[in-house]
């Protein structure tokens, strides 16, 4: 469907929950499934898309992202399913940043070319580490130089937006090991680059033997942060946001939704959307999600309406993840609050303690800030993150 004049902004988020081999670390819901429960899911998440669009008429997408799971394990053709069925049930800007995850071991360049030519124009590789034991050590599936493979593949189908996810805090991972993982892939010139520190989650492999593992004490994960972004920012990347850096201009649409709090409807099992003045989220389970898809029901799982002080303490959570954080301005204008008043004791005490900065009526964390977010959001705002 086109585009119409003066429509509300949205973003989409399609959950492919695929992968060949589930790594030792990862705790979203996905799995191995076999090829006809992945044709039926594509078939039912089609249906789908057609029967929940009408409710979003009076917006256009600017934004889709496939995330999973591996969604490159559906193949070219698979993922331009979706396009197509998106394309014909929404409104779809004609600016659309449409990214795809991808695994650089479920990479072809036929799928590459597919994914272009159905409209895809952002690629984001998880690479998580330059260095192959240490990608055997996460129990991924590629090499080093098979993502390079895969990197040239979608330059050369044509792809000049492309992400690239690194990860820190790894078993045996060095503050040396992880300069060069920097160092290298900042050289290849990627338009963005997403650096998470590793978290060991209860129900993956890595949680069950977490007393076994070696992995960076707290001032070795503090300092490969800051090394990053020091090394990042002498190569040309704005660091904008807590574990995201790009080039000018190239910052992700798709996740900025997410940051500023605005509307984006999601698909798939485990999926969550923020729209219509509430938050619900899908069950997180393959079977069930079809079979509610199949009766024409919607599997939803939790569904809360969103108060105007859960909005508040959204908004602060979200924003002071962003380099960019809360002007008095804006957040007046959202709460009718002046921002400096209200937090004033907090912020001046983070001030202080040159967590936050203060310029003019913009507070932001800076580097050291970032690193300890949670704390100070969570103080902040009074919310759990």
């Amino acid at each position: 469907m086109s585009e119409k004049q003066n429509k509300k902004r949205l973003g989409i988020y399609i959950h492919i929950p695929f992968c060949k081999s589930k790594c030792a670390y990862c705790d979203f819901y996905s799995g191995n499934f076999s090829a006809a429960d992945r044709e039926e899911y594509l078939f039912c998440l089609v249906e789908h898309i057609k029967r929940l669009a009408p409710t979003a008429d009076d917006y256009a997408v600017d934004s889709i992202f496939l995330g999973g799971g591996t969604p490159t394990v559906i193949g070219g053709e698979g993922i331009a399913r979706i396009g197509e069925a998106l394309s014909i049930s929404f409104h779809l800007s004609r600016d659309t940043e449409f990214s795809v995850e991808a695994n650089p071991g479920t990479v072809e360049r036929a799928d590459l070319d597919t994914m272009k030519r159905a409209g895809v124009n952002r690629i984001s590789f998880g690479l998580q580490s330059s260095h192959d034991s240490e990608l055997k050590a996460l129990s991924r599936i590629h090499s080093y130089s098979e993502f390079l493979s895969a990197y040239s593949d979608a330059r050369d189908a044509g792809f000049d937006n492309i992400n690239i996810d690194l990860m820190y805090g790894l078993p045996d991972q060095t503050v040396d090991s992880f300069a060069e993982t920097v160092e290298r892939v900042s050289a290849l010139s990627p338009e963005h680059l997403s650096l998470y520190g590793l978290k060991i989650e209860d129900g993956t492999p890595f949680g069950r033997m977490r007393d076994r593992l070696v992995l960076p004490d707290e001032d070795s994960e503090y300092e490969m942060y800051l090394m990053a972004a020091d090394l990042l920012r002498a190569a040309g990347y704005r660091h904008y946001e807590i574990s995201n850096y790009a080039k000018p201009g190239q910052e992700c649409r798709h996740n900025l939704k997410y940051w500023d709090a605005l509307e984006y409807i999601g698909f798939g099992p485990s999926a969550y959307s923020y729209f219509g003045g509430r938050r619900y989220g899908y069950i997180g389970d393959l079977t069930e999600y079809i079979a509610a898809v199949k009766a024409g029901c919607e599997p939803i799982e939790y569904s809360e309406e969103i108060t105007e002080k859960d909005r508040e303490a959204e908004y602060i959570m979200l924003r002071l993840r962003l380099r960019d954080g809360i002007t008095r301005g804006d957040f007046y204008d959202r709460f009718g609050i002046d921002f400096a008043e209200k937090y004033r004791e907090k912020l001046s005490k983070y001030i202080f303690l040159g967590i936050m900065e203060n310029d003019r009526d913009r507070y932001y964390l800076g580097d050291r800030g970032m690193y300890v977010s949670n704390t100070v959001i969570s103080d902040i705002a009074e919310f759990d993150v």
